[in-house]
């Protein structure tokens, strides 16, 4: 190669007419290609990461390619999509149960600290075509340009096979109801692994002509309130999908969050990011076994989530959720989940009549009263026998605090006499009653 002055040694040949066998006399003509080896630069961030490789290194072992880990004591665990594994457990040691490298493959990998592992080798050819079983695979993604999701997993996605995508972070690619298609993996990206679910063998090939030297930027914004107890990327995330139907009383506004708790433990989040979504896409973290204490869900936990409005910087508790019966309702590693919920803008607000002002009254006074949740809300007034003597509120209320003004001449055409009269209020099934007196 005369523009890079380096000496190729890996040539493929395409004969055009004769063999390419030595013949006296004889004649050939040929296309040449060839490579040259790159070195891939596989960046890892602390705790676990999915990764996979676009060269043919020279020594195709897992442990050679992965050394430079071991020899800085950085390597945790890596592990295939079939569970074999490569980690250092006591009192045996090294155990190296993943043999050679496959660049159809990815794989799970635990680091202690940031690293950039150099691996050198000769770059994939392309097409390039995965095979993929029923269920969970991790795939590899051979090649050293970015490429558009839709476009690879067209052919699939029209076989009606794909079920689910995941990268390292836990963004998603699935169709949900009644969302419709969630895509938050824009695009696949260089030596990085994804997780794909398929509801039958099948394969996923990619062509050149669909490559791209620089991504698609994507914003996704960090919690600031709502931390996650776990490190780096996570693991085995599970996607939960909240419906903003139903929250018009939180006033979600861009930069408002939403937490997801197992227990008192914040293991994963959503930020509100513009209010024309549907839905808010939560991303929650499973507990890592590697680590000696809870950093993650506990598989079969129920779901509890929390708001959280960076305006005000209230906290607002959930008083009630629903999940799509046809997806989980507790937690479960690489599911999905559908939720609609109303959330409590007044944390331990019971519904309650009173206090009235002034009391003793003489023409005009101001009822308070709270509802724990929106809902239909009636107030009545009696007299001491027990007969209504007319309706003061009768209306669907938000939750909070509530006051109202009333005349006391508006409930009855004639005067009421002095004496002992009784408010009675009916809210989500709860009736309450506040005695009053009539000057």
């Amino acid at each position: 190669d005369t523009s890079a002055q380096t000496e190729v040694d890996r040539v493929t040949v395409n004969y055009v007419s004769g063999t390419g066998i030595f013949e006296v006399g004889g004649m050939t003509s040929f296309h040449l290609s060839a490579n040259t080896q790159v070195e891939q630069q596989l960046s890892l961030d602390a705790g676990w990461n999915l990764m996979s490789f676009y060269v043919e290194p020279d020594d195709w072992t897992m442990t050679s390619i992965l050394q430079p880990l071991i020899n800085e004591n950085l390597l945790v665990k890596v592990q295939d999509e079939a569970g074999n594994a490569i980690e250092y457990v006591n009192p045996i040691g090294w155990i190296y149960n993943i043999h050679q490298m496959a660049n159809a493959e990815g794989y799970k990998i635990k680091v202690t600290d940031n690293y950039s592992l150099p691996v050198t080798g000769y770059e994939i050819e392309w097409p390039f075509t995965i095979p993929l079983t029923t269920g969970w695979n991790i795939i590899g993604y051979p090649s050293q340009w970015y490429y558009n999701t839709q476009v690879a997993l067209e052919d699939i996605i029209n076989s009606g096979l794909f079920l689910k995508m995941q990268n390292e972070t836990g963004a998603a690619i699935e169709y949900v109801e009644p969302i419709g298609w969630i895509f938050n993996i824009p695009e696949l990206i260089p030596g990085e692994g994804y997780k794909l679910k398929v509801s039958s063998n099948t394969s996923l090939s990619f062509e050149s002509n669909n490559k791209k030297s620089s991504p698609v930027p994507v914003s996704i914004p960090d919690p600031v309130h709502f931390l996650p107890c776990w490190e780096g990327n996570g693991l085995d995330h599970m996607n939960i999908y909240l419906l903003t139907k139903g929250l018009e009383n939180l006033e979600l506004t861009p930069g408002d969050e939403v937490g997801v708790f197992d227990g008192d433990l914040c293991v994963g989040y959503g930020v509100f990011s513009s209010i024309s979504e549907d839905h808010v896409s939560l991303i929650s973290s499973m507990d890592d076994p590697t680590t000696p204490f809870k950093d993650g869900f506990t598989i079969g936990n129920p779901i509890h989530l929390k708001a959280w409005k960076h305006a005000t910087a209230e906290i607002f508790e959930v008083s009630d959720i629903h999940f799509d019966n046809r997806y989980a309702s507790r937690f479960e590693k690489m599911s999905t989940a559908v939720a609609e919920a109303e959330f409590d803008r007044y944390p331990g607000l019971k519904n309650s009549i009173g206090p009235v002002y002034p009391n003793p009254i003489k023409e005009y006074a101001e009822i308070s009263y709270s509802l724990a949740k929106p809902g239909h809300v009636r107030i009545e007034l009696y007299d001491l026998l027990g007969r209504k003597i007319s309706d003061i509120i009768d209306a669907y209320m938000d939750s909070g605090k509530h006051r109202l003004q009333w005349e006391v001449k508006s409930s009855s055409e004639m005067a009421l006499t002095p004496g002992v009269y009784f408010l009675k209020m009916w809210a989500d099934d709860e009736f309450l009653t506040e005695k009053i007196i009539l000057e």
